[in-house]
């Protein structure tokens, strides 16, 4: 089985590591491997220093998020940019991602309409099995894609918020502080 589009949720398996209370967005994911983004941790540059190149994100007030530990230093960026005429592909039903730098010229240049943008470094990436391997260790939790996650929450809430809303068996999971040792 395959999830592009759905979420993956760290568990307590992954606690210490880079994906530690990690939600991540698989924006690919067929025999040949998988790819997402971390959608729940902030880097700390700022979106702004690409405002001189590309007029448009200078507004921004936001900072990248750290997509994952691939490519630290490649940009990538999930958008609902429909009309937008650049080489991206479809993650889900009006969004889209691309790590093309001349959608950003073209979006600045054209001034298209975006409800929702936002700017990764990096991303997570498995090889052919690896991820399939992972989820049957019980490393990661599978989740329909949700909008509210994605757009309307903000990051630290992410993580807790998607294994509620799973139900029961991960509300303990979801409200576990980060150092239970300590309590």
């Amino acid at each position: 089985m395959f999830y592009k589009g759905c979420l993956l949720i760290s568990t307590l398996d992954l606690e210490g590591s880079i994906f530690e209370r990690s939600v991540i967005l698989l924006c690919e994911h067929d025999e040949k491997g998988a790819m997402g983004l971390i959608i729940n941790k902030e880097s700390p540059i700022s979106v702004r220093e690409l405002g001189s190149v590309f007029p448009l994100i200078a507004k921004q007030k936001k900072n990248f998020l750290m997509g994952g530990p691939v490519n630290q230093d490649e940009v990538w960026v999930l958008h609902d940019v429909a009309e937008a005429s650049d080489i991206r592909k479809e993650v889900k039903q009006d969004l889209f991602l691309t790590s093309n730098p001349l959608f950003l010229k073209s979006i600045s240049k054209a001034q298209l309409d975006f409800h929702f943008i936002q700017f990764f470094l990096g991303y997570a990436g498995w090889s052919a099995g690896q991820l399939e391997a992972e989820l049957e260790r019980g490393s990661w939790i599978t989740s329909p894609f949700n909008n509210e996650i994605l757009c309307e929450l903000s990051l630290e809430k992410r993580w807790s918020r998607s294994l509620y809303l799973l139900g029961e068996d991960y509300a303990c999971m979801a409200h576990r502080p980060k150092n239970a040792d300590m309590n």
